[in-house]
C-alpha cells in the first residue's frame, strides 16, 4: 500500500485532513485507490471513498446510522501519533539513519498494539 499526499484544507476556523491510500499494482499499472482517511474536528474516519468518508464526518446521525465507524478522540490521537511514527520513520529511513527508523518503528508498533481491537 501506498498513501498519496496529505491534503490540508482550511474551513471556518478549523482544517480537514484528507489523505487517500492506494493499493500499488504489481505489473506497473496506475495504483488503485483503496481507502480514504478524513480527520474533522474530533472525528476521523477510514471510508472506501472520499464521498464516504466525507459524509462520515459531516453527514450526522444518518451516516451513524448506515454503519460508518466514528472514532473516539483517544483512538483519534493514537492514529495520528501511528502516522507520525510512520512518517518520521520514512524520513530516518530516506537518509539511512537505522537507529531512529528502528526507535520510530518500534513507537508505531506500540501505538498499533494500543489501537488493536484486543486491547479494547
Amino acid at each position: 500500500m501506498i498513501r498519496g499526499d496529505l491534503l490540508v484544507i482550511p474551513i471556518d476556523q478549523s482544517l480537514l485532513y484528507v489523505e487517500p491510500i492506494y493499493l500499488r499494482a504489481e505489473q506497473g499499472e496506475l495504483p488503485q485507490l483503496k481507502r480514504v482517511i478524513v480527520a474533522y474536528d474530533q472525528s476521523v474516519v477510514m471510508e472506501n471513498s472520499l464521498e464516504q468518508a466525507l459524509n462520515a464526518v459531516f453527514g450526522g446521525e444518518q451516516a451513524r446510522q448506515k454503519g460508518t465507524a466514528i472514532v473516539s478522540s483517544k483512538t483519534s490521537a493514537l492514529v495520528r501519533s501511528a502516522l507520525e511514527n510512520y512518517r518520521q520513520s520514512q524520513e530516518a529511513l530516506r537518509q539511512g539513519n537505522w537507529s531512529e527508523y528502528g526507535r520510530y518503528q518500534k513507537e508505531l508498533e506500540k501505538t498499533l498494539q494500543q489501537l488493536s481491537p484486543s486491547n479494547e
